[in-house]
């Protein structure tokens, strides 16, 4: 009886021993946060007809489809961190363009990954609804009224134009350039503002330029003479003490002098922040001489 019980003991170790271990489920290898990201971007903008030019805003612009189009190493971490904030920014870019209702999404596909689609409805773009433009100071006066009235058409965002931003920068810096080269070299800006209501998609403009005095024409400053006299360019400068300034009549000053060839180089500018007793500012005139054997040339020419 005992040896049966010992021999079934060891059949029973025996077949423990050579039974074959059940196969564990290995766990799913995690993928790190700086693994390498590799994706592709496609960017759909509904009713972007305008030869894509919402779509090539966003493109030219985004962070994420930048790092795309550089090829640059960018891990699984940061792209998720482009990815969540490329709504966002779409949304900010296209304000820019007048579409302050606009709506994104970042969508991945659901056959492939690493292929993300940007989803973007623009909505309608603002208009602009009213137009203020006052001018202070010098430009507020009634002998400069044509200057105001050129101002005013120069204007580009009239009422019913659709807003941009470029156009609203563009327009502020050509009215800048105008109202200085036209007689008021100090005009500032003293209030610029866009109101915009995205409920009605409309935009009220407010633009107070304040000019400064007009500035007048005074002394002479010449730097640079050597071998030709003072008197060879006074006689040129086509303006008398005192003359309402503008660009064009410095512009034509600094062309007169150029045409007699005896400089090399000549710069004519006002200096509108230094001004005399009687209101008028210097106009500094810098010159580089031509060498002697040009000049003898040229005097001989205009001698002619």
């Amino acid at each position: 009886m005992m040896r049966l019980i010992a021999l079934l003991l060891v059949a029973v170790l025996s077949g423990c021993a050579t039974k074959a271990p059940e196969p564990q489920p290995q766990p799913a290898p995690d993928v790190a946060a700086d693994a390498p990201a590799v994706y592709s971007l496609d960017i759909e903008v509904a009713d972007d007809t305008r030869d894509n030019r919402l779509r090539n805003l966003l493109q030219q612009h985004l962070d994420i489809a930048r790092y795309r189009a550089s090829e640059a190493a960018l891990s699984r971490g940061e792209l998720a961190r482009l990815a969540a904030a490329a709504p966002a920014q779409a949304e900010t870019l296209l304000e820019t363009e007048g579409h302050f209702n606009a709506a994104a999404r970042v969508e991945r596909d659901v056959e492939d990954a690493t292929r993300l689609r940007l989803i973007v409805a623009p909505g309608p773009v603002a208009r602009v609804s009213a137009v203020s433009l006052e001018f202070q100071e010098g430009l507020s006066e009634n002998d400069v009224q044509p200057l105001r009235n050129a101002l005013r058409a120069a204007w580009p965002l009239g009422e019913g134009t659709p807003f941009t931003q470029a156009l609203w920068a563009a327009g502020k810096n050509d009215l800048l350039l105008r109202a200085r080269s036209g007689g008021f070299p100090l005009a500032r800006w003293g209030e610029t503002s866009a109101r915009v209501d995205p409920d009605t998609q409309a935009v009220e403009l407010r633009l107070v330029l304040a000019s400064g005095n007009r500035a007048k024409l005074g002394a002479l400053r010449i730097e640079g003479l050597k071998r030709q006299s003072r008197e060879a360019i006074e006689h040129l400068a086509g303006f008398s003490h005192g003359t309402p300034y503008t660009e064009q009549a410095l512009t034509e000053f600094q062309e007169r002098i150029a045409k007699t060839l005896l400089f090399d180089s000549v710069r004519v500018q006002l200096q509108p922040e230094a001004v005399e007793a009687d209101g008028t500012s210097p106009v500094l005139v810098t010159i580089t001489e031509a060498s002697l054997q040009q000049a003898t040339v040229a005097v001989g020419y205009h001698a002619n």
